[in-house]
């Protein structure tokens, strides 16, 4: 079981349980049995009466057996939680095994993409990867019930999955007891009961009394017991997750059994023995359910992207914050485009741009960005699809980019390149499990499957020139620094970061796309025509100013230090420009000497290019005597020339070091002119209020002072306390 499996088994065990759980109609339509799905659908739209969706997912403690334990409480396994605003199914409809609501043959073969899957596959699929025991409950208002997930129930003859519908109300505890020991301790003691026997750990009672402290838990007032519904999954014992832990396991088990033939009963040793297992078989449980839990935390964000601003989910009582790529990517960029399914855009209709008013035509929505997390050997073109209302991450392509007809050679389209696509309509095909996008469900499935990466890949090219080739002027050390920079910004983002839904990414207009017959491909027919608008929610964009001087100058240097003997013609040089060795004749040979200093302003030359041919070839240049001809007139070499070029050298580099001390400068007092503007608009704001407040007391003091000599009816003076009840009446009539 490898983490992204455990991931997708935690998922699908955790908010989800709902096809199954929170559907209160079997063929109501909704999309998916997705865990937290279902959940985010069940509480979406919210009710007038400030219902709101919870998710909680938390460590399943039991009082230690070991009397020399780590820990005074050992962690058995997870417990996920979760409340639905609608009915929940009986659990009995929730472990059935095979029958399907959501079938093709209720709603036909065209939407099989909206509703898929097998009744519950996805809850009874999470609970068997992640553990051989998992208990499923269920509290609808005071009914409450119980199914049991468990390995060691299934055989040959079939698949078993019991639940049971108590009589007893949660509240009352004692009942409840009762009855449980009743069904596990007597009805089902060999079958069911030892299920019960292994969650107590070898004891009949603390299995029961644990399964009676959750359904408490379900009930207090001041947690779960507000809800008129909650669903709850107890994962018992969780498995190894590396084949490492299993080899060793096997091997441990091999040893005991050789010691097992060699000694019979072992007296105080064996005892002592069985005591240092139990402990060891405790602190694997605890290590693994922590471990799965920090794993759940980290990745949870990045697998639903549609979970609402007020919807709570926290994972080891830490709250859990979906805003995850609007604070990674760099100059994160949305495009919107519809998607036919049915006509193949090489049919060239005339439409096929924008075929928003076909049949079947669906939106899609794709970001993109650069994520400069990622190391040297994960940045080529990441594809990551979300599907449904939850948008829930159903495929993911580490190098997408010959699925997208992209060049997949050298280092384009990588320095971190992301492409997430936002099915958030439910278009698209999925397989039961929704770890995948099915397109072979489909009778045009290859139609859609061909124009979906098709379109992807002409946004992703389009998207990626922009900033390559626009940006930085086709340099890739450029742009792969320019991802870079921004690393260490991250962990500066604030909090309060939008939802991805509500928020306003940089978008593109402008965009003429054109048909490529002979490669099949859509790209954009002129790059200078697009026009950017920047969005107020991307937080990290590029200056491509950055480093600019930098890049042409290598790649001025590039070119005049290209190495010989390539086979290909040398281009002839004009006279006067710089080679490798020197200066070229107008022939195309080389001089082998530098040009005079009177020289270094002549066409197609360059400080930088000229110090750097003259010190090259002080070093090959020949003995003093030899001399050479540049434009018909002589030129001899000494030592005084190469004490110019370097005192020339000094003073640019002095001239730079200064202006580069000025622009900082300048920079420095701009950010705090911009300070100072602030803080000035927000004093002048506090001095606007109070002056408001000043004139609101003078003439409030000046109704007090007419009102001073009033008499009551019976002519007695005012009292002070009523003064105040007398100016308001005036204040009340006055035009203020």
């Amino acid at each position: 079981t490898g983490p992204k499996m455990r991931m997708e088994a935690v998922a699908v065990a955790a908010a989800q349980l709902s096809e199954d759980d929170v559907d209160g109609d079997p063929v109501s339509g909704d999309d998916d049995e997705d865990p937290i799905a279902d959940v985010v659908s069940a509480a979406a739209p919210p009710p007038d009466d400030g219902y709101c969706g919870k998710i909680d997912i938390e460590a399943d403690l039991a009082p230690t057996t070991s009397s020399t334990a780590p820990v005074e409480k050992s962690i058995t396994g997870i417990v996920i939680t979760n409340n639905s605003y609608r009915p929940i199914k009986p659990m009995e409809r929730i472990l059935e095994a095979y029958s399907s609501a959501k079938g093709r043959t209720e709603h036909g073969e065209g939407v099989f993409a909206e509703t898929i899957g097998e009744n519950g596959v996805g809850l009874k699929q999470g609970c068997a990867v992640l553990t051989d025991l998992s208990f499923v409950m269920m509290r609808d208002g005071t009914k409450i019930s119980m199914g049991i997930i468990a390995a060691g129930l299934q055989s040959r003859e079939g698949v078993r999955l019991p639940s049971f519908e108590f009589e007893s109300e949660a509240s009352n505890e004692e009942a409840l007891r009762r009855e449980m020991i009743h069904v596990f301790g007597v009805k089902y003691r060999d079958t069911v009961g030892e299920c019960v026997k292994a969650y107590g750990n070898g004891s009949p009672s603390v299995g029961i009394a644990r399964l009676v402290r959750h359904f408490r838990v379900l009930m207090q007032a001041d947690g779960w017991g507000d809800e008129e519904r909650v669903f709850r999954v107890v994962l018992h014992g969780i498995k190894k997750n590396s084949k490492a832990a299993d080899d060793v396991d096997d091997d441990d088990d091999d040893d005991n059994d050789d010691e097992g033939e060699e000694e019979q009963g072992g007296g105080d040793d064996s005892v002592i023995a069985t005591e240092t297992v139990e402990e060891t078989v405790e602190a694997l449980a605890h290590s693994r359910a922590v471990e799965l839990m920090e794993e759940v935390r980290k990745e949870l964000p990045r697998h639903y992207i549609h979970v609402p601003s007020d919807f709570r989910v926290t994972v080891d009582g830490r709250s859990i914050d979906f805003e995850f790529w609007q604070r990674r990517l760099v100059e994160m960029t949305d495009f919107f485009q519809y998607i036919d399914p049915n006509t193949p855009v090489s049919s060239q209709k005339q439409d096929w741009k924008y075929p928003k008013d076909r049949k079947g035509a669906y939106p899609l929505r794709i970001f993109c960005g650069f994520d400069p997390t990622r190391g040297l050997g994960d940045r080529s073109c990441r594809l990551i699809i979300y599907s449904r209302h939850s948008g829930r991450l159903v495929l993911e392509e580490n190098d997408a980019r010959a699925l997208l007809g992209l060049s997949a050679g050298s280092s384009e389209f990588a320095q971190g390149l992301t492409v997430l696509v936002d099915d958030m309509h439910g278009h698209l095909p999925l397989n039961p499990t929704k770890q995948d996008v099915a397109f072979g469900e489909q009778s045009n499935g290859n139609v859609h499957k061909k124009n979906l990466y098709t379109w992807i890949g002409a946004i992703t090219y389009l998207y990626y020139n922009l900033h390559y080739t626009k940006g930085y002027g086709k340099s890739k050390r450029a742009l792969t620094e320019g991802v870079t920079l921004h690393e260490n910004l991250l962990a500066d983002t604030v909090n309060n970061t939008k939802s991805l839904d509500s928020s306003e990414f940089t978008n593109y207009d402008k965009i003429e796309w054109k048909y490529i017959k002979s490669s099949g491909n859509i790209r954009c027919g002129n790059l200078n025509a697009v026009q950017k608008h920047d969005g107020a929610d991307t937080l990290f964009r590029f200056d491509y100013t950055i480093n600019a001087e930098t890049n042409r100058g290598a790649r001025r240097t590039a070119t005049a230090t290209t190495p010989r003997g390539t086979g290909r013609p040398r281009k002839k040089r004009k006279i006067g420009e710089v080679s490798r060795d020197g200066i070229a004749d107008g022939d195309g040979g080389n001089l082998g000497q530098p040009m005079h200093l009177s020289d270094l302003t002549a066409p197609g030359s360059s400080l930088q290019a000229a110090l750097q041919a003259g010190f090259q070839s002080q070093n090959d240049s020949p003995p003093r005597s030899n001399r050479r001809v540049l434009a018909g007139a002589p030129v001899s070499y000494a030592e005084d020339d190469y004490q110019d070029y370097k005192a020339l050298y000094e003073d640019a580099k002095a001239s730079y070091e200064e202006l580069k001390e000025k622009y900082l400068k300048k920079k420095e007092y701009k950010a705090i002119a911009r300070k100072l503007y602030s803080e000035k608009n927000a004093l002048e704001a506090q001095v606007e209020e109070l002056q408001e407040q000043v004139e609101g007391l003078r003439k409030r003091n000046k109704l007090l002072e007419g009102h001073a000599t009033i008499s009551q009816d019976d002519g007695e003076p005012i009292k002070e306390e009523e003064a105040d009840d007398v100016s308001s009446e005036g204040m009340g009539q006055c035009d203020i």
